[in-house]
């Protein structure tokens, strides 16, 4: 059997006891796990995502509510802008973070409320 398909079976196969594995590693070594997963996706640690949600007062950059902050990132440069909430993450992720959309939504709001 070809190497990549053998894995890809091994993989179903198994996909429980891998499941299981992954999980018991994530919680023996969860800021190790987030720190990795941090540097990998965006080049910043742990310490400096932690640094950036206090200077933030654990707020979102744009509707300013507390919650749990994603890191926010320019998809063309990688380049980190900031921390959002995941509604406002999302709500750039489907204008596809282009200016004109977002500055037609706020036209479009000004204009329903008078």
């Amino acid at each position: 059997m070809e190497s990549s398909k053998y894995h890809k079976q091994y993989n179903k196969d198994h996909k429980e006891e891998m499941n299981a594995n992954q999980r018991r590693y994530y919680w023996k070594d969860r800021n190790g796990y987030k720190n990795r997963w941090l540097i990998r996706a965006y080049g910043i640690t742990l310490e400096d995502y932690e640094r950036m949600v206090k200077e933030r007062d654990g707020r979102c950059d744009i509707c300013g509510n507390e919650r749990k902050l994603c890191v926010d990132h320019d998809h063309v440069t990688g380049r980190v802008r900031g921390l959002l909430c995941a509604k406002c993450n999302q709500t750039l992720g489907l204008i596809n973070d282009e200016v004109r959309v977002a500055e037609n939504i706020v036209l479009y709001l000004d204009r329903g409320t008078q």
